[in-house]
């Protein structure tokens, strides 16, 4: 639920209220594009890799959660 609301929070409060719609699509672009991608990456990084793969992984997961804030702050400010 927080994760649905931050995501709905980002992506409708960064969108000019006429095109709200372009801004949702993309948006449902990116997990369309993570359904794609995510099973190879998992694939090659924690059973071909091993225990390095599952820290490349939980490197790549934490490297995505910090840069978050500093890009939504950005793009607020450049809006």
């Amino acid at each position: 639920m927080i994760s649905s609301g931050g995501q709905w929070g980002i992506s409708m409060g960064l969108a000019p209220m006429d095109r709200q719609g372009q801004y949702q699509g993309f948006a449902s672009l990116g997990f369309s594009i993570s359904n794609v991608i995510a099973p190879t990456l998992i694939t090659l990084l924690c059973i071909e890799w091993g225990r390095p793969g599952w820290w490349v992984m939980g490197g790549l997961v934490l490297a995505a959660g910090v840069l978050q804030v500093p890009v939504c702050r950005w793009a607020l400010r450049t809006r």
